[in-house]
């Protein structure tokens, strides 16, 4: 006995929200604010390197420092170790500020697509969200660059 079906199940991960979905709302926006943000707490950059890590072996915060950063600590950086950590600090600063910058455009694009449909009965709402949005936007690109 073979049992069959005319439709397919479509049903959505619980962990992935489409972009209109995500973007219908003022929390919506902040809350893919704060995923570029969570980029930044990797090991390779906010998580270690750019807070104790390889940043205090710079500024000789450490007497002793593990092995792996004593070239580092002398400003030698032509070793392997040291090119891969100044690689992944650079990657992931310029990842993080690369998905700053689409969820600007994001922003500004939906938010001007919402004034357009609407016409004159939205201009409050616009003035009001777009304003504060775009403006925390824009700060944070410029505090990253």
């Amino acid at each position: 006995m073979t049992v069959s079906c005319n439709n397919w199940l479509d049903v959505d991960p619980k962990s992935q929200v489409k972009d209109k979905d995500l973007f219908a709302s003022e929390m919506g926006f902040k809350e893919a604010l704060s995923g570029v943000y969570s980029l930044m707490t990797k090991e390779a950059l906010y998580g270690k390197e750019l807070t104790f890590g390889w940043l205090g072996v710079l500024g000789q915060e450490w007497t002793s420092v593990p092995y792996n950063y004593e070239d580092d600590q002398k400003y030698d950086f032509e070793n392997a170790a040291s090119e891969v950590r100044i690689d992944s600090v650079w990657t992931g600063l310029y990842n993080a500020i690369a998905k700053r910058i689409c969820l600007a455009v994001t922003i500004i694009l939906s938010l001007k697509v919402k004034y357009w449909h609407c016409g004159h009965t939205c201009i409050s709402i616009y003035c009001a969200f777009s304003e504060r949005v775009a403006q925390w936007e824009w700060n944070g690109l410029r505090f990253l660059m």
